[in-house]
């Protein structure tokens, strides 16, 4: 039995039509192409362009680990396919490992986000070269089309975030088929890979900094004001620079700290049924923004706000690219942006709600 958004359980067939683009579920479909021969070697094959990756999984269901706190998960072998250009079928094998909060907080997921292993050698000289591991970000549920709009609207906030600056997590978007060999039943669905923290590191010519509590006065000021209105922007309020909760921080070799944040999936942009504000914050639902970011007075207001404004149309254009096919999902997407540009256009605005809203930097 087949569940398709497409009325097609084949995505293989979509590779086919490259030399011009293809619509899948109102979002363009483009083939992998090969690496241009002046790109850098050092770059991972898979994160050196956005166009939707079209793959094939095939694995027991019935083997996923339920519960990935208990200890005793065993890693579950995949069979893994993926089209280049020429509509050739690659296979690599991967074993993947439930990660999360699936069924402790995402609405008792039927599908959960998966860390996926790969094998150095097998891989050598394909898209996945240089892979050992990848967290893929999936649908949750399989008969709510609104799960999948999450899952794109998450791509979306790392997305923006890459227009921001550099020291970001590379993502790629996929068009999965997931295939299960106990009971033959497909789905096809969006999901997505993000980068290895190892990987960002060397990019960012440093390493992971890991501290129990990290004083955020030694982050540079203008820098971390930046992080944090890109989370007002989404409308996000689960993270900690100090904690490490969704942030990662990297130490370049100048000894500068660097956060990267990730997992956006409680924000107001995604807006998942599942996801509340931190108690603290005393906000009815996520949809309802609070700049969570830090009082200091070396920020330099007027080069975080021009760095937003720039990007506007940018923002924009990934909006209506990503989610021309999911019309609710869009509109409100546009609109909740809308409202944050609003904000920040007007300098009133932008003072009561993000400068002057800021908290204490905490004694450590």
């Amino acid at each position: 039995m087949t569940d398709s958004n497409r009325g097609s359980s084949r995505i293989g067939t979509v590779p086919r039509l490259c030399g011009r683009a293809s619509v899948l579920a109102g979002v363009w479909i483009f083939c992998v192409m090969p690496a241009a021969a002046d790109e850098p070697a050092n770059e991972a094959p898979l994160f050196m362009d956005d166009t939707v990756l079209a793959m094939e999984f095939e694995l027991d269901f019935t083997r996923i680990c339920r519960d990935p706190t208990r200890g005793d998960c065993e890693d579950l072998p995949t069979t893994v396919y993926y089209f280049d250009a020429e509509d050739n079928r690659h296979r690599t094998d991967v074993k993947l490992r439930t990660r999360g909060r699936w069924r402790r907080g995402t609405g008792n997921c039927a599908f959960p986000a998966m860390f996926a292993y790969f094998d150095e050698e097998q891989n050598r000289g394909t898209l996945f070269e240089g892979q050992k591991t990848l967290a893929l970000t999936t649908h949750c549920q399989h008969a709510k089309r609104n799960y999948e709009g999450y899952t794109l609207k998450e791509y979306l906030a790392y997305r923006f975030y890459n227009l921001l600056t550099d020291a970001s997590m590379r993502v790629r978007l996929a068009r999965i088929v997931y295939r299960d060999s106990a009971s033959g039943r497909e789905y096809e669905r969006y999901g997505f890979f993000s980068e290895h923290f190892d990987d960002l590191a060397r990019r960012l010519g440093g390493e992971r900094y890991e501290v129990d509590k990290l004083d955020p006065r030694d982050i540079d000021a203008t820098e971390l004001a930046t992080l944090s209105v890109f989370q007002y922007m989404i409308g996000n309020l689960d993270w900690s620079v100090i904690v490490g909760h969704n942030i990662v921080v990297f130490r370049r070799h100048d000894g500068t700290l660097v956060p990267v944040p990730f997992d956006f999936d409680y924000s107001g942009l995604v807006n998942a049924r599942y996801a509340v504000p931190p108690d603290i914050a005393k906000l009815r639902n996520v949809r309802t923004r609070k700049y969570w970011g830090f009082c200091r007075a070396d920020i330099d207001w007027n080069g975080v706000f021009p760095r937003f404004l720039a990007l506007r149309s940018d923002v924009a254009e990934l909006v209506q690219d990503l989610l021309d096919g999911y019309p609710k999902e869009h509109r409100q997407t546009a609109d909740y942006l809308t409202f944050f540009y609003e904000t920040i256009e007007s300098e009133k605005r932008r003072r009561k709600y993000i400068v002057e809203a800021c908290r204490p930097v905490p004694k450590l």
